[in-house]
C-alpha cells in the first residue's frame, strides 16, 4: 500500500503535467494546476516539483503580462534555495526558473536586475557544467539587457560568444534569433547596413520554417525601412508582420507593429491617423507593462502633437516618455527626447528652458558616445541661438 508522501508526490506531478499540456490552450486550467502544484509542493517540501510548477506560474504569468506577479512569485521561490546545494533535476529546474525571473525583468524593462539574475543563471550552468544549450539563452539575453542600457560593445561580445556556440552545434534556429537581436545593437548604433542583413537574413530563415518569430524580423526591417524614409516598403513590411501577429496571436508583436505603423502616418502627414495608431500601441504596451515600447510610443505621440502645433500635448507626451526613459535608464532615448522637449518649449516661448534641455541632450548624447544623438542635439541648440525668441519662463 502506498503511503501518503507517495501519494501527495503522484498529485503534484499530475498536477504539473496537467498544467503543462494546458498552458498552450487553456491558461486559467494551467494556472489553477500550476498553482495547486506550487503550494503543494512547496508544503511538502518536494524541490524539485516546487521549483517546476513555480517555474509553470511564472511562465504563466509573463504570458499574460502581469510581470510584476511573476518576479514575486519567482523571487520568493528563489531566494530559499542555495545554489551550493543543488542536486540532480533541481539543478536545471532552478536554471528555467531563475531564466523565466529574468524574462520578467525584461519585459518591465528593470535591465540591470535582468543582468545580475542571467549572471546567476550563468553562474549555476558553470558550475555543474551544464550543456550548452543553458549557456545561449543567458549570453543572448545578457546581449540584449545591454543593448537597450547602451553598452553596444559589450552586448556585441555576448552575441560574439553565444553564435560562435550555436555555429559549433548546428542550432539554426537559435543563430538566426541572435541575428535579430544583433541587428538592434546595429540598427541602434547606426550601422543600417548590417542590421538589414541581419534581418533579412533571419526574416527569411523564419518564413521558411512558420516560426512565430518572422513577426519580429518583419518589423525590426519595417522600423529600419522608416528610419530610411522608405515609406512603401515599410508599409509592406508592417502589414505582413500585422498579418504574423494576428495568425500567432502575438500581442508583443502586434504592438510594435502598430507603433511602426503610427510612424510611417507621422513620416506621411497622416498626422489624426498617427495619433490614433499610436494610442492602439500605447494600449498594448501597458497592458503588457512594456516600459521600453511605452517610451517610444509616448513620443511618436508628443511628434503627432508637435507637427500639429499642438505643442501643450506634445509637451505632455514627451515629458511622460523621458520620465520612463530615466526610469529605465535609457540614455539613448533620454537624450533624444531632451531634444524633443527642447524643441517644444521654444515653441511654448520658453527659450531658457529649451536651451537647458538642449545642453543636457549633447550631455547623454556624449555620455553613450552616440554620433547621430550628438549631432541631433548640436543642431537643436544651433536652431534655438539661431532665433530671437523673448526669454520668458
Amino acid at each position: 500500500m502506498l503511503n501518503d508522501g507517495t501519494v501527495e508526490l503522484g498529485i503534484i506531478k499530475r498536477l504539473i503535467e496537467n498544467a503543462q499540456e494546458e498552458r498552450h490552450t487553456n491558461s486559467e486550467v494551467a494556472m489553477q494546476s500550476a498553482r495547486d502544484a506550487m503550494l503543494r509542493a512547496r508544503l511538502g517540501k518536494y524541490r524539485e516539483q516546487e521549483l517546476e510548477s513555480t517555474n509553470l506560474v511564472g511562465f504563466l504569468l509573463n504570458g499574460i503580462g502581469k510581470h510584476g506577479d511573476a518576479i514575486n512569485t519567482i523571487e520568493e521561490c528563489v531566494l530559499r534555495y542555495n545554489i551550493y546545494q543543488l542536486t540532480g533535476n533541481e539543478i536545471i529546474h532552478f536554471t528555467d526558473l531563475a531564466s523565466e525571473l529574468a524574462f520578467g525583468y525584461f519585459r518591465i524593462a528593470q535591465y540591470n536586475e535582468a543582468l545580475k539574475t542571467l549572471q546567476h543563471v550563468l553562474d549555476v550552468v558553470n558550475m555543474y557544467k551544464l550543456s550548452e544549450q543553458y549557456k545561449v539563452p543567458c549570453l543572448m539575453r545578457m546581449g540584449v539587457a545591454n543593448t537597450y542600457i547602451d553598452n553596444y560593445d559589450l552586448a556585441r561580445e555576448y552575441f560574439t560568444e553565444a553564435l560562435k556556440v550555436c555555429e559549433q552545434n548546428q542550432w539554426i534556429e537559435q543563430i538566426n534569433t541572435i541575428y535579430v537581436n544583433l541587428g538592434e545593437n546595429y540598427f541602434r548604433t547606426g550601422n543600417y547596413p548590417e542590421a538589414i542583413n541581419l534581418y533579412t537574413q533571419a526574416a527569411e530563415y523564419f518564413k521558411s520554417t512558420d516560426n512565430p518569430k518572422l513577426c519580429v524580423a518583419l518589423s525590426s526591417l519595417a522600423a529600419i525601412k522608416l528610419e530610411l524614409l522608405q515609406y512603401k516598403e515599410a508599409e509592406e513590411l508592417c502589414l505582413l508582420a500585422e498579418q504574423t501577429a494576428n495568425k500567432y496571436s502575438d500581442i508583443h508583436c502586434l504592438m510594435r507593429v502598430y507603433k511602426n505603423l503610427a510612424e510611417l502616418y507621422l513620416g506621411t502627414k497622416r498626422f489624426e491617423e498617427s495619433i490614433v495608431t499610436a494610442k492602439k500601441a500605447l494600449t498594448l504596451a501597458n497592458e503588457t507593462n512594456n516600459k521600453f515600447e511605452q517610451v517610444l510610443i509616448q513620443r511618436t505621440l508628443g511628434r503627432a502633437c508637435f507637427e500639429m502645433k499642438d505643442f501643450q500635448h506634445a509637451h505632455h507626451h514627451f515629458s511622460a516618455a523621458l520620465e520612463l526613459a530615466e526610469r529605465i535608464q535609457s540614455k539613448n532615448q533620454s537624450a533624444i527626447l531632451y531634444s524633443d522637449l527642447a524643441l517644444c518649449y521654444a515653441n511654448l516661448n520658453k527659450m531658457p528652458k529649451a536651451k537647458l534641455h538642449a545642453q543636457i541632450a549633447l550631455d547623454e548624447a556624449k555620455s553613450i558616445n552616440a554620433p547621430q544623438l550628438i549631432d541631433y542635439a548640436v543642431h537643436t541648440l544651433d536652431l534655438l541661438n539661431s532665433l530671437n525668441y523673448p526669454s520668458a519662463n
